[in-house]
């Protein structure tokens, strides 16, 4: 069976794990897969980047697909003394910990990480955590714990007891939260209430009013002071300090941290240089290429940025043909992925078709207008 694996061709491992995954019943049948893969996962590429990415990180999946990663690496301890399972779980902590991560991701999404947060937590002894993971930790609670949503508050919350029983047992942190009804809805509650309340009141204003004479209903009081005099005037001048320069990146792993940025004007400017930032590093793109077109390929133009798709396929073009085998096998890789939109499958084809084309110098001819033909006898 490993060797069945092992000798698939890489443009059918996803597919092969994407049918195989959801149907693991037996627990025999598991814990002989989860033998399996973890050693594909030391010992081949591929397969570390589907679980250690796609199904740990990128895309939720269900409860027992999730524990069957988590189980599959921590299983690879055995084969690489814990190299891949420290390096997925910190990916995986870092991530959660992300300030980008807490601010811009998906309930579903962040649930899905939160809980194999908790799951990996739960196998932990205490040295590991705080050698490799307590300041990850710290800092990641802190960022749910200052978000204005909570749903993602209460898991800082969760997880931030779950760890202090490692460190402390006994003094474990302890928080108050709502599992039943979050205070959000018990604000959209309160705010129907008052709502219901005001309407009740009005209508016994209006029934109350109904003998009185309608005249007298809008007598205002004349001593009331109208006048705009009482009004403090607004300081309208402008010091234009929030008019300052854009830093523009030096090195491509800065630019790649740019277009993760939150800044608009920092990604524009960018997308504006990053075709001649990768033609001035042909030499050092190799081992970002992989990590550039997939933020590349999930870029959304989400601020309206002008001309944001033409510099966006420029840059991507460019970067496919300073280093074709990588970024090509990735965008193929990615194109039969389940969680990329039809945008990003039509994407992937232009980046292809267009650095195809430049890689093997072909242009495109235009077609001669034709012209009126005339009849060379006058009938």
């Amino acid at each position: 069976i490993y060797s069945f694996f092992m000798h698939l061709p890489v443009y059918s491992v996803s597919i092969i794990l994407s049918s195989l995954l959801p149907n693991i019943n037996q627990e025999k049948e598991k814990e002989l897969l989860v033998d399996i893969f973890s050693e594909l996962v030391v010992t081949n590429s591929t397969y570390k980047y589907q679980i250690c990415n796609k199904y740990l990180l990128s895309k939720e999946h269900t409860n027992k697909i999730q524990e069957f990663v988590l189980e599959v690496l921590q299983s690879t301890i055995k084969y690489d003394s814990g190299d891949i399972w420290t390096s997925s779980t910190k990916s995986m902590f870092e991530l959660w910990s992300s300030p980008t991560f807490v601010k811009r991701s998906t309930i579903t999404h962040h649930d899905y990480i939160s809980r194999s947060m908790i799951l990996s937590l739960e196998n932990m002894d205490k040295p590991i955590l705080e050698n490799a993971f307590l300041s990850i930790l710290i800092s990641g609670v802190h960022s749910h714990l200052t978000s204005p949503l909570y749903a993602k508050k209460k898991w800082g919350m969760k997880i931030g007891e779950i760890f202090s029983k490692i460190l402390s047992p006994e003094a474990p942190l302890e928080f108050e939260y709502y599992d039943e009804q979050s205070p959000e809805e018990e604000i959209l509650t309160s705010s129907s209430n008052e709502e219901n309340t005001d309407i009740i009141y009005k209508k016994r204003v209006y029934e109350s009013s109904e003998s009185e004479d309608p005249n007298e209903l809008y007598n205002f009081n004349a001593t009331e002071d109208t006048s705009s005099d009482s009004l403090i005037s607004y300081d309208m001048s402008d010091d234009e300090t929030d008019l300052g320069s854009v830093k523009l990146p030096t090195y491509i792993r800065e630019a790649i941290v740019s277009l993760r940025s939150d800044d608009p004007d920092q990604i524009e400017s960018t997308l504006l240089i990053l075709d001649r930032l990768l033609m001035e590093e042909p030499g050092s793109i190799k081992e970002v290429a992989v990590t550039l077109a997939n933020v590349l390929l999930h870029l959304s133009n989400q601020y309206e940025i002008n001309n944001f798709n033409q510099n966006k396929r420029t840059a991507f073009v460019t970067l496919l043909t300073c280093a074709p085998r990588v970024v090509g096998s990735y965008l193929c890789e990615e194109f039969y992925a389940q969680e990329n939109t039809l945008s990003q499958r039509l994407d992937i084809l232009s980046v292809l078709q267009e650095g195809s084309r430049r890689l093997s110098s072909f242009q495109t001819q235009s077609k001669p207008e034709i012209t009126e033909i005339k009849p060379a006898v006058n009938i």
